[in-house]
């Protein structure tokens, strides 16, 4: 799966530009906090950084203090996401569309638009996790599938 991610991560680097990459291990995700601690140490959230959803989003959609012309989110293990509404995968999944939409160029607010993507690397069953993602309602690009 390294290989794979680092190709892809690769390739997307390799545009003009300032890029910021997260990378976060879904199977270390396994509560709310340790949700908020992985994104916060990889986006270096502002002191002000609330601890809960809501406030997640609101750092996410903006990332003013970290200046980039796009953002990826990359989650690894994917495959192991619990997609159901309520639970921190769930919670984590509908943050991050939501913050992906804020930055599309009708959402930015007179801001410079910026790219948000989050990547899901799957070493298991990519197809079952596509489902529950698409149930959950998340418009899935299949362009970058290694396969």
């Amino acid at each position: 799966m390294n290989e794979v991610r680092d190709t892809l991560t690769g390739r997307l680097l390799l545009r003009q530009g300032v890029t910021s990459v997260a990378v976060l291990d879904a199977l270390k995700l396994s509560s709310d906090y340790a949700v908020f601690e992985a994104l916060n140490e990889q986006f270096r959230f502002p002191a002000y950084f609330g601890w809960n959803w809501d406030a997640l989003y609101d750092c996410l959609a903006d990332l003013s203090w970290l200046p980039a012309d796009r953002y990826f989110v990359v989650i690894e293990n994917a495959d192991a996401l619990e997609t159901e509404s309520g639970r921190p995968h769930g919670l984590l999944i509908d943050t991050l569309k939501r913050a992906a939409q804020a930055f599309l160029p009708e959402s930015t607010g007179g801001r410079e638009p910026a790219e948000f993507t989050v990547l899901m690397l799957c070493g298991g069953d990519d197809e079952a996790l596509a489902a529950r993602l698409r149930a959950s309602g998340v418009v899935l690009d299949e362009s970058w599938d290694s396969d």
